[in-house]
Formats: structure tokens, C-alpha cells, sequence
């Protein structure tokens, strides 16, 4: 089992009108189940999500 969690990222300018990042911290959106492991790939399935696995989320031990 590993923990689904979201990188979230915002941009925002700041009172100049620079460009700024504001790193939000990792927020848990669901469960993976690893039920099958290679050499070069691995199969999961998702059995518990708040909404869909975007790119750049990742996963973690719980």
C-alpha cells in the first residue's frame, strides 16, 4: 500500500508584477495497492481517491 499525494505548485505575481512560485505542502488524495512488481514496471490499482491521479502526483509509504 502507498499513499497517493498531490504537488501542487502555484504561480502568482507579486506586488512588482514578477513572476512568483508559492509551494503548497504535499496533500493526501488516496491509496495505491502495488499488486505487481518487474524489473522495469510495476501494476497498481487506485482503491481509495478524493478525485483523479494527475501528472506530477506521487506516491509514498503511508
Amino acid at each position: 500500500m502507498l499513499a497517493l499525494e498531490r504537488n501542487r505548485v502555484i504561480h502568482e505575481r507579486d506586488e512588482q508584477g514578477d513572476k512568483a512560485v508559492v509551494d503548497i505542502p504535499p496533500s493526501r488524495i488516496g491509496l495505491l495497492f502495488v499488486f505487481r512488481t518487474f524489473e522495469r514496471i510495476s501494476y497498481g490499482l487506485v482503491v481509495q481517491s478524493e478525485g483523479t491521479v494527475d501528472i506530477n502526483d506521487f506516491v509514498r509509504t503511508p
